[in-house]
């Protein structure tokens, strides 16, 4: 039942770290998670007409549904990118870190930032090393 749906939405399901596109919330229950980029309300999905001929012609039903994203969801990288400004053209990739100290060499434009990006290396890192 699900394999015809993961066939239409192949581009479109959420990829996200440590959270899977297809959860089973019950025996015969199963979330399929959308990328909100790609397919941001139901109306977006309905509006995909083999989708839309799909849903009707089954038991399925496109509902909006909150997940709770923290640090092991996102790579360093990423977390950097949504916290900064849109129009930082660098961001740090290059760090050491010993215990709670974290060493990095920041390019002045990022020095206003330098509290929060210390913090999140801190944060990633420990949130990683708990895997």
């Amino acid at each position: 039942m699900t394999s015809g749906y993961l066939t239409r939405l192949h581009g479109s399901l959420l990829k996200q770290r440590h959270l899977k596109p297809v959860q089973n919330v019950s025996t015969s229950l199963r979330l399929l998670l959308l990328d909100p980029k790609i397919l941001p309300t139901v109306q977006s999905v309905m509006a995909v007409e083999s989708l839309a001929s799909l849903i009707k012609g089954d038991t399925a039903e496109v509902v909006e549904y909150d997940i709770e994203l923290n640090y092991d969801s996102f790579t360093l990288d990423d977390a950097l990118r949504i916290v900064l400004p849109p129009d930082t053209p660098e961001i740090p990739t290059s760090f050491e870190t010993v215990g709670h100290i974290a060493h990095v060499n920041l390019k002045p434009w990022l020095l206003p930032f330098k509290h929060i990006i210390g913090q999140m290396i801190l944060d990633v890192r420990a949130s990683n090393a708990l895997l």
